[in-house]
């Protein structure tokens, strides 16, 4: 039993450090369009692609219009999985990998526009086995890599601050510590030498200071 619920936790940390990459690259994107709304399904009777007015249906048929960009990198941002191919101008430019698991795909746009001639231009998803997911589809940015370099003298400098802020605290605190240990070293090493705090005092007030000696000891 102890064996299974180890091996059991074994995979689950697995599973967590697998997902750390994609969780960690979804992060560096940044979404400007999402098109759940914007889908345009097949007519057979107007023989084109006109905008999909019931919305929450599973369609294994569907395209988007996009623009053609050049200046910015753009990236057709979608979920794929086992079945999906993306057409444009009848022409097959993306298919789910055989044996991949689903994932997230990313094409550049500007890569895109490069092989069409109208804009916008009608990008197809066909899926007839699991259907598309549609709402994942949506236009990103790459977020740039904003690292800032170190400077070491600032670093240096705020050490050397620190340390001169603390050393007044810390002499003071090793001082009291000292005087402690002094005073606990001398009550349970030295403890006939005690008297010789109680001197010129008469016999009754030295009793009554050897009496209270108990509860000193505890204390300290």
């Amino acid at each position: 039993m102890y064996n299974k619920y180890t091996f059991i936790s074994l995979l689950f940390c697995l599973y967590l450090i697998a997902c750390l990459p994609s969780a960690a690259s979804s992060e560096d994107y940044y979404t400007v369009k999402n098109f759940k709304n914007s889908w345009q399904v097949y007519d057979k009777y107007f023989q084109k692609y006109i905008p999909l007015t019931t919305k929450n249906t599973q369609i294994y048929n569907g395209g988007l219009f996009l623009s053609k960009r050049d200046d910015q990198e753009y990236y057709v941002s979608f979920y794929s999985n086992k079945g999906l191919s993306l057409f444009i101008d009848n022409k097959l430019i993306y298919k789910h990998p055989t044996g991949l698991s689903p994932k997230r795909v990313r094409l550049s746009l500007v890569v895109l526009s490069k092989h069409v001639t109208e804009d916008p231009f009608l990008l197809i998803f066909h899926n007839n086995q699991f259907g598309i997911n549609s709402d994942s589809v949506c236009l990103q940015i790459k977020l740039p890599q904003l690292v800032k370099p170190i400077d070491t003298k600032l670093i240096d400098q705020a050490s050397v601050r620190v340390k001169t802020d603390s050393y007044g605290r810390e002499g003071f605190i090793i001082a009291f510590l000292s005087f402690v240990c002094f005073l606990v070293f001398y009550k349970f090493v030295f403890m006939k030498g005690r008297t010789l705090l109680n001197v010129g005092l008469d016999k009754n007030m030295e009793l009554l200071l050897l009496d209270r000696s108990g509860a000193m000891s505890i204390f300290l």
